[in-house]
């Protein structure tokens, strides 16, 4: 009798452990992680499997690249840089941002950029996505994903883990 207590009670307690405090951190959904050093610009991203990176050209920016694939579409944006704080760029930008937006609301936010939530005049829907900002010796850097496509909060949390920056090596 005693040892099927004592059995029950072990059970029970490892049951417990397994409930309670066997949760790992959430995988990250985009773990492929690219370079830009070959698009002029030394920093890196992760991103889907296939993801197709262009450098636009023509462009009013030194550096504009768009990166899009399955569930990821974002823009890169940089030139010199105007500041060495990274802080009034996203500060100026949330700003503006809510300045032209409906229902603009903070979604997250950490030292270098915010996802964020609007709605455009005349829409009920909720639009999500962030603003992210890097500097990089003399250059400034903006990364943001569509404007138009309706990504939903997870999504635009995804690409915003996937962007946080971490520079190239220098070659």
């Amino acid at each position: 009798m005693k040892n099927s207590l004592y059995a029950a009670l072990l059970f029970l307690g490892l049951a417990l452990v397994a409930a309670c405090g066997g949760e790992s951190a959430p995988q990250e959904k985009f773990t492929k992680e690219y370079d830009l050093a070959p698009f002029g610009v030394m920093l890196k991203v992760r991103g889907p499997e296939q993801l197709n990176i262009k450098k636009v050209t023509g462009g009013i920016l030194p550096h504009e690249i768009t990166m899009e694939g399955e569930e990821f579409q974002v823009y890169l944006y940089g030139q010199g840089a105007e500041t060495t704080n990274v802080s009034s760029l996203k500060d100026q930008q949330r700003e503006e941002t809510k300045a032209v937006s409906k229902g603009f609301e903070i979604i997250s936010e950490d030292d270098n950029g915010f996802i964020f939530s609007k709605q455009y005049e005349g829409d009920s829907t909720k639009f999500y996505n962030f603003e992210y900002f890097y500097i990089q010796g003399d250059q400034q850097f903006r990364m943001t994903s569509s404007t138009v496509t309706a990504y939903s909060q997870e999504a635009i949390q995804d690409m915003y883990k996937a962007i946080e920056q971490r520079p190239s090596v220098e070659k």
